[in-house]
């Protein structure tokens, strides 16, 4: 077999390189002469089985013994031809364009499969990257000599965007230089003449009259594609599904356009335009899913949009992703596992079932379902593609968190056998001593750490950790030199681990080296949850060695670090360690200071990160009336009269608006918690306007409409985000409250400095009633804040009130008194 060709698309071997062998010879073709290849020619991927040109306009008898040399110069008619794709060589050919799917960086270059099979009607792809999986389906649909490829059935996991344009991108990078693609039909123009005008020249001859040739279906074997082209084929009739997909691929031309080239908010309106014109069309209305799952604040609309077209199931992952968000566990369940069950591609189904297994977890911790089906997603994940390794990491993860260390430790060894390569068997044995430390198996991690460092002696992390796993044995002195190694290897690569400086500092401290621990200590930079451990740390061990001013530097720039963070937003754990580290700070700053202010800056960021904490609610409380009486100029300690009480709050009567903070102890005490406000829009806003919510919350309201109108706290117009806030429906559901809360929460997050975000959260507490979270939220703002919102005072004065009255109805007087105390510091 000739094997001239190095890329699909260049011509073979000339004559004179083929010599004696050239694969042409003389025959006889529907009653012509004819020339006709009697040997396969590979070209590309490519096999060119058969090929016959006639040779019309030769009279008989005619002289063949010039045999074909005789012959090469006449101009031939394309009679017919076999070409034999073999799915292998097409991998070999394609890997590299196919790997764009996954963009051009690191994923691209880590592509660990690409497989090809056959479906009727055409072509199937998949591709595997890491926990990324890609599959979609080309549709054979020639068209006289043009022949079209369709995209189908295009679906992926943990792409983060939608299938079709990853599929897309992925075959522009393949087929660009072959054809032109419109939307998601990709056309290659007269491949037949284009073939034979690569090939006979090469060979010698002239390239024949190839018009009027068509190609008919596609002849699918078990690892090969048969193609056949002939002038006498009659035209294709399209099976449906091919039909259907080519009315798509005309329905949505230009959005597919746009979303192949990363236009999405065009790509969507495009497709609601063509669903325009074609209502209900399910196909459609996925893509403006796929679209909008994305986006927190078009899921819902996605939803809606599914339901209206058809069962929300048969919308393939994105239906999946709805009904799990919508709360239906048990339906998203049975949807993925539909899914996961019927995928044929076996990386995609391993992903899909691990995905069973995510929603299977939280029905049972939600819904109480049946724990099994978590370990039975898992084994039917490993059996489909066991040498995937999110699927194998997942069941050990599993495994260990039901004590199976048996099973957990021969999947480790299955991941490291996986590996190919010394680093990826160092990555295995370095995560496998991590998740095993963790787990409490000191003896085990130990070991799997000496593997790590076996095949990577210069690396910090594994040394570090093998420190780690001798220190919880009780083997210090050994954990001293290899944390001290592991600095010093982290160092050469400017990449100190901080645990590793604060697990060294740890141990020094418990030899007695305290200074020394403190520097240790003082080395850990940044902003992430070792430098805040460090600079707790740093804070109690100064505190130990005496130096009570550096302590208290210490545990300042810890409460700046965790200030920005809410309870809501932090991982639960962190947010409990937060809060202790701040308890701590408050106690040192109260026993070893006497400075209770400090105390309650320290409690009041504290609560913002554990609200339901009764302690650290108590906490703040006292420190909040030590603070209140050092204002009054009472001694420390002194009691708190209801005399002293009932003077201090006619004082900030006086002292505000009597309408508006004035009390009355008796009538107040009767009066239940008031419900939450809702916020309402009056019907015409000039420029300018202020708009203030509805009267603070009582079940049976004691004041005159007057006096409810001032306690009133007024919120300007001034930003499209709060006029989101306030013109949201009377009957919103609380769901959909705390949803809008917490993606306040995140923004916040990333920008602490951010006044809007920090009043449109404040608004939202306020429409949820969590009063607690909202005082401490204020509070803490106005104290940090060089220029505070001025609404921002308004809304802490009408927390401050409710919150006083919700503690008088409780008849809980000092706490009543501690509010008043706090709102005559903000009035005055």
């Amino acid at each position: 077999m000739v094997r001239p060709a190095r890329a699909f698309g260049n011509s073979p071997a000339s004559p004179r390189e083929l010599g004696e062998r050239s694969p042409l010879r003389l025959a006889a073709a529907r009653g012509a002469l004819a020339l006709e290849l009697y040997e396969p020619i590979e070209l590309g991927p490519l096999s060119v089985s058969e090929l016959v040109v006639s040779l019309p306009g030769l009279n008989f008898p005619v002289d063949l013994s010039g045999g074909v040399p005789a012959f090469r110069h006449r101009r031939g008619v394309l009679e017919r031809g076999e070409l034999t794709l073999a799915f292998a060589d097409l991998v070999r050919w394609a890997r590299r364009g196919l790997a764009a799917a996954f963009g051009d960086g690191e994923q691209a270059a880590q592509l660990t499969e690409v497989r090809l099979w056959g479906v009727p009607g055409g072509l199937a792809v998949g591709l595997h990257s890491g926990t990324q999986a890609l599959a979609f389906e080309l549709l054979w649909a020639p068209a006289e000599g043009d022949v079209d490829l369709v995209v189908s059935a295009e679906r992926g996991a943990g792409l983060g965007e939608p299938a079709l344009g990853r599929a897309l991108r992925a075959l522009d990078s393949c087929l660009g230089r072959l054809g032109e693609r419109s939307g998601r039909r990709y056309r290659l123009g007269q491949l037949a003449t284009a073939l034979t005008r690569r090939l006979l020249p090469a060979l010698g001859a002239r390239a024949p009259e190839a018009r009027g040739v068509r190609f008919g279906e596609l002849v699918l074997g078990a690892d090969e594609l048969l193609l056949r082209f002939d002038r006498r084929q009659p035209p294709l009739q399209y099976s449906p599904r091919v039909a259907r997909a080519l009315e798509l691929a005309e329905l949505t031309r230009e959005a597919d356009d746009r979303l192949a080239a990363g236009d999405a908010a065009a790509a969507r309106q495009l497709y609601l335009t063509a669903l325009g014109e074609a209502p209900r069309h399910l196909e459609i209305a996925r893509q403006i899913a796929e679209l909008d799952v994305w986006t927190d604040d078009r899921r819902e609309a996605a939803l809606g949009l599914l339901v209206e077209c058809g069962p929300v199931a048969a919308a393939g992952v994105v239906g999946v992703e709805l009904l799990a968000h919508s709360g239906d566990l048990h339906g998203a369940q049975a949807a993925a596992e539909a899914l996961a069950s019927a995928e044929v591609f076996a990386p995609l189904a391993a992903l899909g079932w691990l995905e069973v297994a995510e929603l299977a977890r939280a029905g049972a911790a939600e819904l109480g379902a049946p724990a099994g089906a978590v370990e039975h997603a898992l084994e039917r994940a490993v059996a489909v593609a066991p040498a995937l390794e999110a699927a194998r990491w997942a069941r050990v993860e599993h495994r260990l968190e039901r004590g199976e260390l048996t099973g957990a430790l021969g999947d480790l060894e299955q991941l490291e056998a996986i590996q190919t390569v010394v680093s990826g068997r160092h990555a295995v044995c370095l995560r496998a001593g991590q998740r095993l430390l963790q787990a409490g198996y000191l003896q085990h991690a130990g070991r799997w750490f000496e593997r790590a460092v076996r095949y990577c002696p210069e690396d910090a992390e594994a040394t570090w950790g093998l420190a780690r796993a001798l220190s919880s044995a009780g083997r210090g002195a050994r954990a001293v030199a290899l944390l001290g190694r592991a600095i010093e290897l982290g160092e050469r690569a400017a990449r100190v681990p901080s645990g590793a400086l604060i697990d060294l500092a740890q141990i020094l401290a418990e030899m007695g080296d305290v200074p020394a621990a403190i520097a240790r200590l003082r080395a850990v930079t940044g902003g992430d949850a070792d430098a805040l451990r460090a600079r707790a740390l740093e804070g109690r061990l100064r505190a130990r060695l005496g130096d009570l001013a550096g302590a208290s530097q210490a545990y300042g720039r810890l409460r700046a670090a965790l200030q920005a963070l809410t309870s809501h937003d932090a991982q639960p754990s962190f947010a409990a360690g937060g809060a202790a580290w701040l308890a701590e700070a408050a106690r040192f700053e109260r026993e070893r200071l006497g400075d209770w202010h400090a105390a309650e800056r320290h409690l009041a960021v504290a609560l913002r990160l554990a609200p339901h904490d009764a302690e650290i609610a108590a906490a703040y409380r006292t420190a909040a009336e030590e603070v209140a009486r050092s204002r009054a100029g009472l001694p420390d300690g002194a009691p708190l009269t209801d005399a002293s009480r009932e003077t201090r709050l006619v004082a900030l009567d006086d002292a505000s608006s009597p309408s508006s903070f004035g009390i009355d102890l008796p009538e107040r005490a009767a009066r239940s918690v008031p419900p939450p406000w809702r916020a309402t829009r009056t019907a015409a806003r000039p420029e300018g306007a202020v708009v203030p919510p509805a009267s603070p919350r009582s079940a049976e309201p004691s004041v005159a409409p007057e006096r409810a109108e001032s306690e009133r706290a007024t919120i300007p117009w001034g930003t499209e985000q709060t006029a989101d806030v306030l013109d949201s429906e009377e009957d919103s559901g609380e769901a959909a409250l705390h949803e809008a809360a917490e993606r306040l929460r995140r923004r916040l997050e990333a920008d602490p400095e951010d006044d809007n975000v920090a009043l449109e959260l404040a608004l939202s507490l306020e429409r949820l009633g969590a009063d607690l979270e909202l005082y401490a939220l204020l509070s803490a703002r106005l104290e940090d804040s060089d220029a505070p919102l001025p609404e921002l005072a308004a809304l802490l004065r009408g927390v401050l009130v409710r919150l006083r009255d919700g503690a008088l109805a409780r008849g809980a007087q000092e706490e009543a008194w501690l509010y008043a105390a706090a709102l005559a510091r903000v009035v005055g």
